[in-house]
């Protein structure tokens, strides 16, 4: 696979996030990760959140994005095409979140997702993906996501 590069990201690449974002998008036939209403949210909220951009050929591929909290940081959102799944491109994204975190010597990364008992073989994936990085579940939220599905919050303990 050509080389991936990964960029701060900012108001041209945000742009470009949005439409990876947009390919992630459930349809009738299939489940993926995002709904609308999502999108709508992610278009509110990235240009008032920090964030990182997977770059293939010039081109945005994935990307994520963070809150600062008191002591740590909240992954807010993560994609990636998927013609570039399973090639290490999320897992970069996350090990430069990482990296960030501890040079701002944040103890923790928090990311909530739909819980396992609700999950289907995405979000199954996108559990164990987290778990394969260190993330731990911590507790259920119910009924968290617009009072339908329960989250499960995970945590990443960061050793400064």
């Amino acid at each position: 696979m050509d080389k991936i590069i990964i960029k701060n990201m900012d108001q041209i690449n945000l742009k470009q996030a949005l439409k990876v974002a947009e390919t992630l998008v459930h349809k009738k036939e299939e489940s993926k990760w995002f709904d609308p209403e999502a999108i709508e949210t992610m278009e509110k909220e990235f240009p008032n959140q920090r964030g990182y951009v997977a770059i293939v050929n010039d081109n945005v591929v994935g990307f994520i994005t963070y809150k600062i909290k008191e002591e740590g940081l909240e992954l807010s959102w993560i994609g990636v095409l998927e013609k570039y799944h399973r090639k290490g491109i999320g897992k970069k994204l996350v090990e430069k979140l990482i990296l960030y975190a501890k040079e701002k010597k944040c103890k923790y990364i928090d990311v909530e997702t739909v819980a396992p008992h609700h999950a289907d073989e995405n979000y199954g994936r996108t559990i164990a993906f987290y778990k394969k990085i260190g993330f731990k579940e911590r507790l259920i939220l119910e009924k968290a996501d617009k009072g339908i599905w329960d989250m499960v919050s995970m945590r990443l303990e960061l050793k400064l």
